[in-house]
């Protein structure tokens, strides 16, 4: 059998990760990994991403267990790049659209970039890497490079956003290109392999919501924000590959970065899962707009590609908070109507009385969080970027920061802790 008869038998797409496992982050005279280090060129680096509209640009590392303290975070992002000639990272930004979701991909694992600097700080958090704020995210585990940027004053919020959004992509890119031959330590393949109709597996899949409400509040596929697009039935693996790129600034705690886009634990959950409990069917992106009439029309398609699919289940869980609610309830709603059976994934800030929209459809819910949590961090011997920022983000107080460098916060400032993906360290106490 030739290579194009292989192609035609086998028309699932196959997508192979080849991790190279990151312990520790070092600068050096040239980028490289070495016995699982990698060594960064800042100067190299700095050249690679420089941007004119940024009045300054830093890069500094951040590794677990060290005292730093890292804020506001606009984004976290993986270093990923495909094998292929043409080498892209993200496509439609950093690479082409037509190889995403198969092929093969190299992964920095264990490392990541992390964008911070003068954004838009209401909603957006921190991480600390080591003391009581670091068990709360998974990004404290991550051997961080940190892009610090300062923008001008007087630009536009959504200018920053942009040119900060880039920024990180470009970063990863930078990291992922520059590391490209380093030997794999393992490989992970994904593939939506046939299964036989007689054995009668559930038909499942992802109603993935997705923020794009404006004001700043969108995320990205393939390049173009979300709030131009329609409900789109997507691979998983496409979401692997980098499709999505986080931009939303919704509250830190519970907002889905580029990281959580490309290592989506309910996705490699439903794989481990596929071919052997049931049939994993793809994910619903639905993107969750503001005006009624979005939100009806997008979850109404969301119900039709489910009954199309002849779905038995589908999981749904919400991005943000308070009126996506509303499309959450929707999707709910709608799948139950027509017998397909519904969980649903949500952070409920303002408690039971405090979610936006209910449904009696909504019996088999998961809370991934709650607000109620204030506390006090220690200092940290290293803060990268402005500390000061504290004051407005959304679980900060004017008061927070302390003479002594510590902070009075709630639990929503903490960059990932209600992650509603489901990848968080939090559990329910029975009292």
């Amino acid at each position: 059998m030739d290579e194009r008869e292989a192609l035609i038998l086998n028309k699932q797409l196959h997508l192979d990760l080849e991790i190279v496992q990151i312990k520790d982050v070092r600068f050096a005279e040239k980028t490289h990994v070495a016995d699982h280090v990698l060594y960064i060129d800042k100067q190299e680096m700095l050249e690679f991403i420089h941007d004119p509209f940024f009045l300054d640009l830093d890069i500094a590392l951040a590794r677990p267990g060290e005292s730093v303290r890292i804020i506001p975070v606009k984004d976290v992002v993986e270093p990923r790049i495909k094998m292929s000639e043409k080498g892209g990272s993200f496509p439609g930004f950093f690479g082409a659209v037509e190889e995403c979701g198969e092929g093969t991909t190299k992964v920095l694992r264990g490392c990541a970039v992390v964008t911070t600097g003068t954004v838009v700080a209401f909603q957006e958090g921190f991480i600390d890497m080591r003391g009581v704020a670091s068990e709360y995210t998974q990004f404290s585990k991550l051997n961080n490079v940190v892009v610090n940027a300062k923008a001008p004053e007087d630009s536009a919020p959504v200018r920053r956003e942009e040119a900060m959004r880039i920024l990180g992509l470009k970063a990863a890119h930078y990291l992922a290109l520059a590391t490209k031959e380093t030997p794999a330590d393992y490989c992970e393949s994904y593939e939506l392999t046939e299964v036989d109709p007689a054995r009668k597996l559930p038909r499942v899949a992802i109603v993935t919501l997705t923020m794009c409400q404006g004001l700043l509040h969108d995320n990205y596929l393939y390049g173009q924000d979300v709030k131009h697009l329609n409900t789109t039935l997507l691979h998983p693996n496409e979401y692997m590959d980098g499709a999505m790129v986080n931009g939303t600034c919704v509250v830190a705690s519970d907002k889905y970065t580029t990281w959580d886009y490309q290592n989506n634990p309910m996705i490699k959950e439903l794989y481990d899962r596929h071919g052997k409990e049931l049939e994993f069917c793809g994910c619903i992106m639905t993107p969750t707009y503001v005006v009624l009439a979005d939100k009806r029309r997008c979850t109404a398609a969301a119900v039709r590609i489910a009954t199309m699919l002849h779905l038995d289940g589908v999981l749904v869980p919400e991005e943000g908070g308070g009126n996506p609610e509303a499309d959450l309830m929707m999707v709910i709603r709608g799948c139950e109507a027509k017998g397909i059976r519904t969980v649903g994934l949500m952070t409920p800030l303002g408690g039971v009385e405090g979610i936006g929209d209910t449904a009696e459809e909504a019996d088999a819910m998961i809370a991934t969080g709650y607000e109620g949590v204030d506390f006090v961090v220690e200092a940290m011997d290293t803060v990268i970027g402005d500390i000061e920022q504290i004051a407005v983000l959304t679980g900060g107080f004017p008061d927070s920061l302390r003479p002594d460098g510590s902070m009075y916060i709630n639990i929503l400032a903490i960059t990932g802790a209600h992650n509603q993906m489901g990848r968080h360290n939090l559990c329910s106490k029975v009292l």
